[in-house]
């Protein structure tokens, strides 16, 4: 073959290839859009109790008649009020190093089809269940050793009596295991951008709903959110909703918040129809809005609280109740929302 003929058509090649990679690279990149939700409007609250002591909780959750915050707060970490009229009734479980005493805990969730409390002590990898009387005392139920994970698991919940969902920040980056440690389902991360991955490391929030059949995980920096579910034992992406984009500075696996980082979401709460999250979108905190989406991550309702809620949870007798612990006016409040959705 002519040299110059040959030296024209590995040049062509080598064009084409640069072409389809350009193009390739376009195709993939990663774009942010806020959601356009179809129901927008402005809720007023109720003040259960515009006094409260406890400062920022770690976690909330909501029982049939009581209100329980997770907060180191007087030596204890569990704090229980009245739902319905918002008063202080008790603190339990002891902040410390001795026997029955914890240096960390989180996650707190109610299973309300089995009445107990489950928190997650991460320092010593296990899974504590309460039970809750009507006199708002606990009483120690169960406890399990959370197996098969190392020391970047960001979370744990209980799927049945038998199977735990266990979600961390390496991979496997979620996996179904039976009590006994077993692993039965991975999936693993589906975030491929760097500063995704960094933002859901850093500051994020997970629920689970009460039937056991949906995951999410949404960050605080900028806004995204993953969307799964779970049935018998399978782990499937539903969608990745990309609202905000992350800034920060990155060390390649976590995030740091800098004057360019907008803050997303900074608390999640779900029920098997809806996920709702406190939706910051701006630098500082200064207020957030109640947004809502359905399970396969499609925009229901957007709600202006005029306040900064904190943290939040369904009730579980009435899904269409929202309680909610909030900063107005440089006042720690707890608060009763009524939503608009049936």
């Amino acid at each position: 073959m002519n040299p110059m003929k040959m030296y024209k058509q590995i040049t062509l090649g080598i064009v084409i290839t640069a072409l389809h990679l350009f193009h390739s690279c376009q195709k993939s990149e990663v774009s942010y859009a806020f959601p356009d939700f179809p129901t927008k409007g402005q809720l007023s609250s109720d003040i259960l109790n515009a006094d409260m002591m406890t400062g920022l909780p770690v976690d909330i959750c909501c029982t049939e008649k009581y209100i329980v915050l997770l907060s180191p707060n007087n030596d204890c970490w569990l704090h229980i009020y009245d739902k319905e009229t918002g008063a202080y009734l008790s603190s339990q479980i002891h902040l410390g190093h001795g026997a029955n005493e914890y240096t960390w805990l989180c996650d707190l969730n109610y299973d309300a089809k089995n009445k107990v409390l489950t928190l997650v002590d991460p320092n010593q990898k296990k899974l504590l269940q309460f039970a809750l009387s009507d006199s708002a005392t606990l009483h120690p139920k169960h406890t399990t050793k959370i197996r098969n994970v190392t020391n970047a698991f960001r979370t744990t919940f209980p799927l049945d009596t038998n199977h735990l969902l266990i979600s961390s920040k390496e991979n496997p980056w979620l996996q179904i295991t039976v009590m006994q440690g077993n692993t039965i389902a991975t999936y693993t991360t589906p975030l491929q951008d760097p500063m995704e991955y960094a933002a859901m490391n850093s500051q994020s929030y997970a629920v689970l709903s009460p039937d056991g059949k949906h995951f999410a995980l949404a960050t605080l920096y900028g806004s995204i959110v993953t969307y799964f579910s779970i049935n018998e034992g399978d782990i499937r992406l539903q969608n990745i909703g990309r609202y905000i984009r992350p800034m920060g500075k990155s060390d390649g696996f976590s995030l740091m918040f800098t004057e360019e980082t907008v803050l997303g979401i900074c608390d999640l709460c779900c029920t098997n129809e809806y996920l709702c999250g406190s939706m910051i979108n701006s630098k500082s905190e200064t207020f957030s809005t109640i947004v809502l989406w359905n399970w396969q991550g499609e925009p229901i309702a957007q709600f202006e609280t005029g306040k900064l809620v904190h943290h939040l949870c369904f009730d579980p007798v009435n899904p269409d109740i929202l309680y909610a612990y909030s900063i107005d006016k440089g006042q720690f409040i707890l608060e009763k929302y009524h939503l608009p959705l049936h």
